[in-house]
C-alpha cells in the first residue's frame, strides 16, 4: 500500500510542515502492518473452514469483482482473504450486535458472522455482500494530532473513503448509498448464480418464502428483502426482512428515478465517484438534498423522512423536512444554511 496517497486529516492546531508529514506517513505505515499481522492472527485463529462451494463463490465472486473493477477503468485490489467467524465471536470484532459481517481495507479481508446449522447458501450471499463493499471504491486516512504529545505524535489510521461512504472527522456520509447498492449487487448475484449451486436449498427458500408472505399480508415488492435472521435468545433461524431492506428500496427508486440511474449508482460504488449522482439527485429534488441523503443513518426514521422529501410539494416544505433530517447533524445543518439552502 503506497502510503502517499493516504491522505492526512491534521488534527492539530499548527500547520504540519513536510518532516511532520514522512513521520506520521512512517508512523501509519507501522500502524497497517501491525493491525494486519494482529488482525489475521486473530481471524485465524478462530475462524472455521469453509465449505467447497462457499469457497467456490468466493472465487468466482472474485473474478466478477476484478472484471467489474476494470471495467470502470479502477486496477482492482488484491484478492481479500475471507474468513467465517462462529456468531458467539462477533462482539469481540465489532461494536455492533446486528452486523452479519464486514469489510476491513486497511489489511484487506472479508469477515462473515456464521449461525449454528447455518445453510451454505447463505453463508455465500454474505459474502457476495461483503465483496461488493471489498471491491468497491477504498482510500485509507491517517488522523494526526500533535498535540497529543510533543514528542510521539498521536497518528490514527483508518479507512477515509469506502464506495459511496465518507468517514471523515466532520462526520460520517453514504451509509444508504453503499450499504444499498452493496446488498442489491448481493441479491442479484444471489439469484442468477448462487441459486444455482445450491438448487435443493433455494427451492425451499421459495416456498417458506411465499409462505410467509402470504402468512404476513406482504407485497411482491419485498420479496428480495426476506431471508433468514437468528434469534440469539431461542437459538433458531427465522424468516424475516434483512435489515437492508431501507437501502435497497431506496438505491432502487433511484434507478428508476434518475436518467441512467445504475449507472450512477456504480460509478459512486465503485469508483467513488458521486458528483454525477448528486447533480442528477439535486435536479430531481432540489439543492441540498443530496448532502442530507448522504447524512442519514440506516433507521426507519430517516426512510420515513427520506419519502416525505420526495413527495414534497413545495421548496418551503422541502426546507422543512430537510431540517428535521438533520436534527442531528448540526455541522450539516449550518453548511446548508452558510450556503443559503435552509
Amino acid at each position: 500500500m503506497n502510503k502517499e496517497d493516504i491522505p492526512i486529516f491534521n488534527l492539530s492546531k499548527t500547520e504540519l510542515i513536510p518532516e511532520d508529514k514522512e513521520v506520521v506517513r512512517a508512523e501509519a505505515n507501522r500502524a497497517i502492518e501491525n493491525e494486519t499481522e494482529e488482525m489475521k492472527r486473530v481471524l485465524r485463529e478462530i475462524s472455521i473452514p469453509m465449505n467447497e462451494r462457499v469457497s467456490m463463490v468466493a472465487d468466482e465472486l472474485h473474478a466478477f469483482q476484478t472484471e467489474r473493477c476494470k471495467s470502470y477503468g479502477r486496477n482492482p485490489p488484491d484478492k481479500p482473504e475471507v474468513f467465517g467467524v462462529p456468531i458467539e465471536y462477533r462482539a469481540r470484532l465489532s461494536k455492533s450486535d446486528s452486523i452479519g459481517g464486514f469489510t476491513n481495507s486497511i489489511d484487506n479481508t472479508v469477515v462473515v458472522f456464521t449461525y449454528p446449522n447455518e445453510l451454505d447458501m447463505w453463508i455465500a450471499k454474505k459474502i457476495a455482500h461483503e465483496l461488493e463493499h471489498a471491491y468497491a471504491y477504498h482510500q485509507n486516512r491517517a488522523d494526526v494530532n500533535f498535540e497529543a504529545s510533543e514528542d510521539d505524535p498521536q497518528v490514527i489510521v483508518g479507512c477515509y473513503r469506502r464506495g459511496g461512504v465518507t468517514l471523515s472527522p466532520k462526520g460520517e456520509y453514504g451509509y444508504f448509498l453503499e450499504e444499498g447498492a452493496a446488498e442489491l449487487g448481493a441479491i442479484e448475484y444471489f439469484t442468477e448464480h448462487i441459486s444455482k449451486l445450491f438448487p435443493d436449498d433455494y427451492e425451499s427458500y421459495l416456498k417458506e418464502r411465499s409462505k410467509f408472505m402470504e402468512e404476513q399480508g406482504l407485497r411482491e415488492a419485498t420479496k428480495d428483502y426476506l431471508g433468514p435472521s437468528y434469534n440469539r435468545e431461542t437459538q433458531t433461524v427465522q424468516m424475516g426482512a434483512t435489515i437492508y431492506a431501507y437501502p435497497v428500496g431506496v438505491v432502487k427508486s433511484l434507478i428508476d428515478e434518475l436518467p441512467e440511474g445504475r449507472e450512477l449508482i456504480n460509478q459512486a460504488h465503485i469508483r467513488g465517484n458521486y458528483v454525477p449522482l448528486a447533480r442528477e439527485f439535486e435536479k430531481l429534488l432540489g439543492k441540498g438534498t443530496f448532502r442530507v441523503f448522504m447524512s442519514l443513518p440506516i433507521k426507519e426514521e430517516s426512510i420515513r423522512g427520506l419519502g416525505e422529501l420526495f413527495s414534497a410539494m413545495n421548496e418551503r416544505e422541502r426546507k422543512t423536512i430537510m431540517e428535521k433530517l438533520l436534527h442531528s447533524r448540526p455541522y450539516d445543518k449550518e453548511t446548508l444554511r452558510r450556503r443559503g439552502v435552509l
